[in-house]
């Protein structure tokens, strides 16, 4: 048998581009300055901790509700 060399997978990942303002990218660079952390698993793990606390579910049970049509009279802009 082969032995596996390497580090171990963290299963499948996506990559997702976003331009994030030059403020948060200064605090970004010193936080990973000072723990020695690499900046793409630190932002991952904060974008995974605040999709955490999203409260999709709350939405999702907010979409399933019946919509309201309202009149085209009544409708403002």
């Amino acid at each position: 048998m082969k032995k596996r060399t390497g580090r171990p997978s963290k299963g499948p990942r996506t990559y997702v581009n976003s331009p994030i303002n030059d403020a948060a990218v200064a605090l970004l660079e010193r936080y990973c300055e000072l723990t020695g952390e690499s900046k793409g698993p630190t932002v991952a793990r904060i974008f995974e901790a605040h999709l955490a606390d999203l409260g999709l579910e709350e939405l999702e049970a907010g979409a399933a509700q019946p919509r309201f049509e309202l009149d085209e009279a009544r409708k403002t802009a």
